[in-house]
């Protein structure tokens, strides 16, 4: 219940919805009429959610990792059964990690635009 991490995350899921539906689209919006300020709006906005899948990473990890000791030491599987349980969990929360990656990827890819408009301009 203390883990700040999980704290942290669920403060930012408000700022992280918004970020992720709202956020690419005022930028793009912003680019294309050469509306800097909501270009900028937008990136901050989108930050936010970036920030969001960063703060997830440890969370998830460390729901992976207490499941498969809890699942371990409960006796819920057999001996055989854990070592492929671990191997999903750590995919599992691998996606996590891939979904950060697109997400930073694509906050670049913003930012590298709005600067190539603003050298331009």
């Amino acid at each position: 219940i203390g883990y700040k991490p999980l704290v942290l995350r669920g403060t930012l899921v408000p700022v992280a919805n918004i970020g992720s539906m709202a956020g690419p689209y005022l930028a793009i919006f912003g680019l294309i009429f050469n509306f800097l300020q909501l270009t900028y709006v937008g990136i901050i906005l989108y930050a936010g959610a970036v920030a969001f899948y960063l703060v997830t990473l440890p969370v998830e990890i460390n729901a992976s990792k207490r499941a498969i000791e809890a699942l371990e030491t409960s006796g819920i599987l057999a001996w055989d059964e854990v070592e492929p349980a671990r191997k999903v969990l750590r995919a599992a929360a691998m996606t996590y990690l891939a979904s950060a990656a697109v997400a930073i990827a694509s906050l670049l890819r913003l930012i590298m635009l709005t600067n190539n408009r603003r050298r331009r301009n």
